[in-house]
């Protein structure tokens, strides 16, 4: 073009089929799973970021503490019901680990 160009800002506000408007800050999902502690045997939540920026790693984990017994509460509960689904078609990818 021959002209020189500057940009002070840029805001994503679409990528593939996510929208900005479909998202969610970090406040309002730890504010989401943070609801959780109310189900019984549900000891703790705990979100998340990631701390580097590699292809093999995940943006954000979303740590809920319990015991054995309450997963199926927490599985039936409003909270996860409303994750599911209103996010988790945006989920690229996720990884659940059952352990004592």
């Amino acid at each position: 073009l021959g002209y020189g160009a500057h940009m002070t800002s840029l805001v994503r506000t679409a990528s593939g089929p996510y929208r900005i408007e479909d998202s969610l800050t970090l406040r309002q999902i730890e504010a989401l799973f943070r609801e959780s502690a109310d189900i019984k045997g549900v000891h703790g939540v705990s979100v998340h970021t990631s701390v580097i920026d590699l292809p093999n790693r995940y943006d954000l984990m979303i740590c809920v503490e319990m015991e054995r017994e309450s997963l199926r509460l927490f599985d039936d509960s409003e909270i996860h019901l409303k994750w599911k689904a209103g996010y988790a078609q945006y989920l690229e990818s996720k990884t659940i680990f059952d352990c004592d």
